[in-house]
């Protein structure tokens, strides 16, 4: 029976991503986990990693009678123990490894199906709809977008301002031992700070903001229409005034 083994290398420069070789597959897993998805321009996963054809720089696949465990490289080693996967293509096309014959041109037989760029509203919805399963909709994104704000902003603006938000600073505003820092710690602290040095006031980050929050995030809780208008209509005032905070000298 015929053993099928891919290299695949990717045009991005990470060392843990940079090259892959699969070894000992059938001709049914190499044919649609890697040929079919790659010509058809879909995400492969390749060696527990999601990898899109835009970022493989090349695919090769060989096949050989015998296990990679039994094909012996010029060093010695075999395919399996030989970490350097450059140095496996080049005995290969160098012809100085016996068994191992190549196949690409039998499983990819057209570079992958261009398709123009999808704008990210298109992403949006490709993402939602491959969450569809799970009861989430777009108010659920919304929400989810809008509450995610929270944080990054005031943190952005506080580290624009110079505003210290770590827990001995947050401590010592709030006058309080904390156990565990949480956000809610964190907006109380920056509310004080913006007050004393600006003069203006902050929207309370109410117990139900924080609690629908906590559902929304952590629980996959999906908003009705009308809780979503409250929270982005929350989230819209307060960017307003983090960006007062923001251009004041």
């Amino acid at each position: 029976m015929a053993l099928f083994h891919v290299y695949i290398r990717h045009k991005i420069k990470d060392k843990a991503l940079h090259t892959v070789l699969l070894y000992d597959n059938s001709r049914e897993f190499v044919e649609q986990r890697i040929a079919i998805p790659y010509m058809k321009n879909e995400t492969l996963m390749i060696g527990g990693r999601f990898v899109h054809p835009s970022d493989i720089d090349q695919i090769l696949i060989f096949w050989s009678a015998e296990s990679a465990r039994k094909l012996i490289l010029p060093n010695r080693k075999t395919l399996v123990d030989e970490e350097d996967l450059d140095y496996i293509r080049k005995c290969y096309t160098q012809g100085k490894l016996e068994g191992l014959f190549a196949c690409t041109d039998d499983f990819i037989t057209t570079p992958p199906k261009e398709e123009p760029e999808k704008t990210p509203s298109e992403l949006t919805i490709d993402l939602m709809e491959s969450a569809s399963f799970l009861g989430l909709d777009k108010d659920w994104s919304l929400a989810t977008s809008a509450l995610q704000l929270h944080e990054v902003a005031v943190t952005l603006v506080a580290k624009r301002k110079g505003v210290t938000l770590d827990k001995a600073d947050v401590e010592e505003k709030l006058n309080r031992k904390i156990d565990s820092l949480t956000f809610k710690d964190q907006y109380e602290a920056f509310c004080m700070q913006v007050r004393e040095r600006f003069g203006i006031e902050m929207p309370i980050l109410t117990e139900h903001v924080t609690e629908v929050k906590a559902k929304i995030l952590h629980e996959g809780y999906n908003p009705q229409p009308e809780e979503t208008k409250s929270i982005v209509d929350f989230t819209v005032g307060l960017l307003k005034k983090l960006k007062e905070i923001s251009e004041t000298t």
